[in-house]
């Protein structure tokens, strides 16, 4: 239930700005106190009013973001996008001890500033924060717990250095509802005191494959490895639906009428229960989502990837979970002849065979697209700024497979739900560009049309649009 889980995920939109004017700190129009303008720059880590300071002033870029009506949900959610990148780079939020750490209420880390491969591993809440004289100031738990207008400040000791750190709870619709932004908390990566080393839940079936990520990296013969590429994509089409069909079936279980209400109630019923059921499947996935990024799942540089078609907002990304919400209608600076400059514009006719309209999308239909992109192994080949301009992120050269799936669990579907159309793939970089021959039926971009969506398939696509998309980097 990506559809319904994997939903407030982020569109395309403005790039983020920060300015400073002499009476009061801007942000895209918006004003805020200058009694908020502050730089981590120059904050100590034991520096308890500037780290507060700066608690407050993250927290009221968040909201400015979701309170600018002149955004739509994508826009905003790509904005919050582009903030937290700035969060994890050195700047006005961050600078390399002092830095923010966001959480969801059972722990799970969805931004970190200093680690982001530590993004939905989870945090123990039985951590303790020691003083200088080894005494307990405070836990991990109080923070979770904090549910209050105003940071909660603890004072700790850590490698060797009094510290402090502030936590202060905030709305954030596309991770789900409710966060805690912690500024200040330092700590090795591998500090296993504070962060779980495993996750159980991987050990679910759901995270085994016939056909793995392993073997396709493994592959030296170029069309066995397409073969292989194949087949995982196939693999993992299976255990997504089977995934979305239990958290579906969790929801149903909770509380149908909830459900009822967003397939057939009022307006105002069906929003209401829309975004409820997003903030609740965003909840429940957040326990496994790491474990796309791993085991059978994600080796090398061969990761699935999960798209919505008709804006191509990025479901699931099993390397770079930042990505969520990301729409791939990019433009390739310097594109591959037969799949033209857009992007989403190659993968759907791909998936359409070469009209491009969302009315001939269909379960099996299938294809493979050359693109440039970032290659996770090759860090000379990244395009800086990339979300700012609209482009790919990177210049290497990927060839993915990609297949239509229909992702509407069996409980709505029985409930007269239209299909859920979803992309899944992945691909495989090359040494050289492979162009097709001009009269491909693939190299034609055809113009595409918008289908009506009916109110529950307007809930996965909301709920599609909602996920912890508050966080990227690079990789489909």
């Amino acid at each position: 239930m990506y559809g319904i889980f994997l939903s407030l995920f982020f569109a395309l939109g403005i790039s983020f700005l920060f300015g400073t004017e002499a009476s009061a700190h801007e942000y895209k129009g918006h004003s805020h106190s200058p009694d908020l303008d502050i730089n981590a720059e120059g904050v100590g880590v034991g520096d308890a009013d500037s780290i507060e300071k700066l608690t407050r002033h993250l927290a009221k870029h968040i909201a400015l973001i979701q309170e600018d009506s002149s955004l739509s949900r994508p826009e905003q959610a790509k904005e919050l996008v582009i903030l937290a990148q700035r969060m994890r780079e050195q700047g006005v939020f961050n600078n390399g001890e002092v830095y923010s750490i966001v959480v969801n209420p059972e722990g799970y880390i969805v931004n970190h500033g200093l680690y982001p491969d530590l993004h939905f591993k989870r945090s123990l809440p039985s951590f303790e924060f020691k003083d200088g004289n080894g005494m307990t100031t405070g836990t991990m738990q109080t923070l979770l717990d904090s549910n209050s207008e105003n940071p909660t400040c603890i004072d700790y000791h850590y490698d060797g250095q009094d510290r402090t750190l502030c936590a202060m709870a905030t709305e954030v619709f596309s991770a789900g509802g409710r966060t805690i932004s912690i500024v200040g908390l330092h700590h090795a990566e591998d500090n296993y005191s504070l962060i779980e080393r495993d996750n159980p839940n991987c050990n679910d079936p759901l995270f085994s494959l016939p056909v793995t990520a392993k073997q396709v990296d493994d592959e030296q013969d170029p069309q066995e490895k397409e073969k292989l590429l194949v087949q995982y994509v196939k693999a993992v089409g299976e255990k997504f639906k089977e995934r979305e069909g239990k958290i579906a079936s969790q929801l149903f279980r909770e509380d149908p009428q909830l459900v009822l209400r967003a397939v057939g109630g009022t307006p105002e019923q069906i929003q209401s229960a829309e975004e409820e059921l997003g903030e609740r499947s965003v909840r429940i996935a957040l326990a496994t989502t790491g474990c796309i990024g791993e085991g059978d799942y994600s080796k090398g540089s061969i990761y699935p990837f999960l798209l919505e078609p008709e804006k191509g907002l990025a479901v699931l990304n099993g390397l770079d979970f930042h990505l969520y919400g990301v729409s791939v209608s990019l433009t390739d600076p310097d594109p591959i002849q037969c799949d033209g400059a857009n992007i989403l514009e190659a993968f759907r006719n791909a998936v359409t065979n070469g009209s491009g309209d969302l009315a001939d999308l269909a379960v099996g239909n299938n294809g493979f697209v050359t693109y440039h992109w970032d290659h996770p192994e090759t860090p000379g080949d990244n395009n800086e700024g990339y979300l700012e301009k609209d482009e790919v992120p990177g210049f290497s050269i990927k060839k993915s497979y990609i297949e239509v799936i229909d992702t509407t669990p069996p409980e709505f579907a029985a409930l007269g739900a239209p299909p859920t159309w979803r992309i899944v793939g992945s691909g495989i970089y090359l040494d050289d560009a492979e162009y097709c021959k001009e009269d491909d039926e693939g190299c034609a971009i055809a113009a595409t049309t918008r289908t009506p969506q009916s109110a529950l398939l307007n809930l996965f696509l909301i709920a599609s649009v909602l996920f912890p998309v508050v966080f990227l980097r690079k990789h489909i």
